[in-house]
């Protein structure tokens, strides 16, 4: 028996930072660590090259942080995926648009999950890709076991 419906809700304001998003600034602070801690070493022969070096990471992270709260703010970013029998309903809002799109489980091509950064795609047969993304592992679990029972219907 397949499941009527199922309806998940992300909202950026909520997420401190995506895990991709994490992901990319540990390893640009990790670049940025190395590179200052040559250049203050190497180059300038700073003294205490490993404090001015930690500083300049850090100061990164911070400023990064603040931006990304800013843009947050401004954009006011939301996904509400519904999830039915027959499709998938993808309502996309910022501050000032709204973007509907319906993706019919009949034109599924292909879909992939990543359980890491959760996230994912679908995409279809006239070659559209449409971004997932989940606040939990277990919503990503119930989406992928509805996909699984929907397409077995559809076989």
């Amino acid at each position: 028996m397949v499941m009527k419906q199922l309806s998940w809700k992300v909202k950026s304001k909520k997420l401190l930072l995506f895990r991709i998003e994490a992901l990319f600034v540990a390893v640009l602070g990790i670049l940025i660590f190395v590179g200052s801690f040559f250049y203050y070493y190497k180059v300038l022969k700073f003294p205490s090259s490993l404090w001015a070096t930690l500083f300049v990471v850090a100061l990164f992270v911070v400023l990064y942080y603040i931006i990304s709260m800013v843009i947050k703010h401004i954009r006011q970013a939301e996904e509400h995926y519904l999830a039915q029998d027959t499709h998938l309903e993808i309502t996309k809002t910022t501050k000032k648009k709204l973007v509907q799109v319906k993706v019919p489980w009949k034109r599924l091509n292909h879909h992939k999950l990543d359980k890491t950064f959760l996230g994912g795609y679908l995409f279809t047969k006239d070659k559209k890709r449409h971004p997932l993304f989940f606040n939990t592992k277990n919503e990503m679990v119930k989406f992928e076991n509805f996909v699984k029972k929907v397409m077995e219907k559809k076989r």
